[in-house]
């Protein structure tokens, strides 16, 4: 009997969350026969990860990195061909969509996909299944007979409904897997019109400059989604990944709300910008099954946020309307912050920050360290003004991470450890302001371990139990301590 081909995934590590990128793809491969295995290269050693993937002697290898995540994936990549050579290997996700250079000094990666891969990945497939050429696959670079053959980015998917449902199989359910307790992401669409200088956003909408960017799948499209989620695994929440609900057309998202109710009955997160934020707009999500509400405050300087960050048409004003709308009609809510910006007086200005939060009275207010992203416009000020060295990012064995540390460089170390304990005492600070006198004075302290561990038992807190309603247990604790102590130990 011949073997199905074999598709093997590869991520650095999942952070008990879903991938649906490369979840969207396991289903292509699925429709088309295919065998498939995820592997986080992170959840065990090096050497029995490369015996484990070489025992499943996949035909392909499909790999999807973040930035920062390329080494450990590239460094295993290049083992796994030494037991597998005739194995293919194809990298894609954002940090491959804008460094397909990785693949000239690497000569183990065969290609790379840049943008969105529901649309080459069918079509290598295919060829692999015919041994036939794939020189000319779309939006990829290829590398055949010692050759890259550089490819045409295109235009990405233009019919969101025509793609397959990812495959939740991919990633297996295991207790304590997952944080955001029972629940599932769902993306209703892709793309954001906003070119902030820390997203990567801002450089996709470039690289696909002249194609539409924002798309939206259709609302029976979404529907009979969730009616299989409900169906097949009965989660007590769907956390709607889409940067901005409000982008959604208006007729689509009517029609989705008005069926929501009826024909899935869960509740939801959505995430907004606070400037499309409206008391109709709420009440109608409110009503669908709206639970919990998300808004991108990031910085309380209007200036910076205009300049800087170019978050575009973002005021205090209407960030404090948003929440008051949020809170009057009983939506749970967080706001999403960052701190440590590459400023003159950076102390200042994530106190001000916090104290914007306490104005607005989110349910939570979640912080993290601003991380100027390589090739990112913020990254090159941060260069370019001696907030971080070019070459800050060039060692693997010191990774950075928005919750631990920041990469900036105040050359002042007083006044970096004060950013870095402020940043771990700013949601507590925002939830109980009566803190806030004391907090000034706390950071001063040499106790940055003390306050990361609180930071992160806190941000454990409000996404399992504080927010998406998990229940207390022993278990809980227990995977919520191991999660602490394995992150700590990568970053």
């Amino acid at each position: 009997m011949q073997k199905k081909p074999r598709v093997l995934f590869v991520v650095f590590d999942t952070f008990k969350t879903e991938r649906l990128g490369i979840q969207i793809l396991s289903a292509i491969a699925g429709e088309r026969g295919w065998e498939r295995k995820l592997i986080s290269v992170s959840s065990l050693p090096l050497p029995r990860q490369i015996e484990a993937a070489a025992a499943w002697n996949p035909d392909l290898i499909a790999y999807s990195a973040m930035t920062f995540e390329q080494y450990d994936l590239q460094a295993f990549n290049r083992n796994l061909k030494k037991v597998l050579p005739d194995a293919i290997s194809i990298f894609g996700g954002p940090h491959y969509t804008f460094n397909p250079e990785e693949m000239e000094h690497d000569e183990a990666i065969d290609i790379v996909c840049r943008g969105e891969g529901e649309i080459p990945f069918p079509i290598l497939l295919q060829a692999i299944e015919e041994g036939s050429d794939y020189r000319s696959l779309p939006k990829c670079w290829v590398r055949l007979g010692g050759e890259i053959f550089r490819n045409p980015v295109g235009a990405p998917v233009p019919d969101l409904d025509r793609l397959p449902f990812p495959d939740r199989e991919l990633i297996p359910e295991e207790p304590g897997s997952r944080i955001f307790g029972n629940c599932l992401a769902v993306l209703f669409g892709r793309g954001c019109p906003n070119r902030c200088t820390y997203c990567f956003n801002a450089r996709w909408n470039k690289l696909h400059s002249g194609h539409r960017i924002c798309r939206w799948r259709s609302a029976d499209n979404v529907l009979r989604e969730l009616r299989q989620l409900k169906e097949r695994y009965n989660p007590d929440f769907i956390y709607f990944h889409d940067d901005n609900m409000a982008l959604i057309p208006r007729s689509v998202l009517d029609e989705f709300c008005r069926r929501y109710r009826e024909e899935i009955g869960i509740p939801f997160l959505a995430q907004f910008r606070a400037e499309m934020v409206t008391e109709d707009l709420v009440l109608e999500l409110k009503k669908a099954g709206m639970k919990v509400a998300a808004i991108g405050v990031e910085c309380s300087d209007e200036g910076e946020a205009w300049n800087l960050l170019k978050r575009g048409n973002v005021t205090n004003t209407a960030v404090k309307a948003a929440f008051d709308i949020f809170n009057r009609h009983k939506i749970l809510n967080f706001s999403q912050n960052m701190a440590a910006f590459p400023v003159r007086d950076p102390l200042k200005n994530d106190l001000e920050t916090i104290k914007l939060n306490i104005r607005c009275r989110p349910t939570w207010a979640s912080f993290t360290m601003l991380l100027p992203l390589p090739k990112t416009e913020i990254h090159d000020y941060a260069v370019r003004n001696g907030y971080l060295a070019a070459d800050a990012f060039d060692n693997p064995e010191k990774l950075p991470s928005v919750f631990t540390n920041t990469v900036l460089d105040y050359h002042n170390p007083n006044i970096t450890r004060r950013v870095n304990n402020l940043h771990k005492l700013a949601s507590i600070t925002v939830k109980f302001p009566i803190l806030l006198p004391l907090v000034k004075l706390l950071i001063r302290l040499p106790l940055t371990p003390l306050y990361q561990f609180l930071h992160f038992a806190w941000y454990g807190y409000w996404n399992s139990i504080g927010l998406f309603g998990s229940k207390p247990s022993t278990r809980l604790i227990v995977q919520g301590v191991k999660a602490i102590r394995q992150y700590r130990k990568k970053f």
